[in-house]
């Protein structure tokens, strides 16, 4: 979908689709060496070209390598209008040195998960050990206080009762 009203060549097409510093992050796939190259000076820019049966992403440039350091260098680095303001601010109690407003403590370090022991359900459970006051209490008791067996009376069965009573 091109707006152009007059007809240009599908080059001039893509460039001006592309721009000067691609704002619209288009990657562009085209098998025109020509226009590779001219891509290739367009900073942010990927090309996409095919070979056989696979698709390749060229390399950046040595343009597009420079402007990506360039631009990484001025997101890291304050403007002075930014570190004026920063100075002024601290100067004042607004914030601390490291950035954060005095009554806000820094962020919590990430707590590790501990180890953790076996599932209770899993083990087998621990036999009371006798109790060695217990055990002494029960050892050997003297003449007096041991205790009387018992006799044991057994009843006659219905044989052993027959011969007795012919034996009489």
């Amino acid at each position: 979908s091109c707006e152009h009203d007059k007809v240009v060549s599908a080059v001039d097409c893509i460039l001006s689709l592309v721009g000067d510093k691609n704002p619209e992050h288009y990657f562009v796939a085209t098998q025109d060496s020509d226009l590779r190259a001219k891509l290739r000076e367009v900073p942010c820019v990927p090309v996409i070209y095919g070979l056989k049966n696979s698709l390749f992403i060229e390399q950046p440039s040595v343009q597009q390598r420079q402007f990506a350091q360039l631009d990484e260098e001025k997101r890291i680095h304050m403007e002075k209008s930014e570190f004026k303001k920063l100075l002024k601010a601290s100067s004042e109690g607004k914030t601390s040195v490291n950035g954060n407003a005095p009554g806000v403590a820094e962020k919590s370090k990430f707590k590790r998960n501990r180890a953790k022991g076996p599932n209770p359900l899993s083990c087998k459970k621990k036999k009371p050990k006798p109790q060695p006051s217990a055990a002494q209490n029960q050892g050997p008791k003297t003449d007096g206080e041991a205790k009387r067996k018992r006799v044991r009376k057994r009843k006659r069965s219905a044989k052993d009762s027959s011969q007795a009573e012919t034996a009489s």
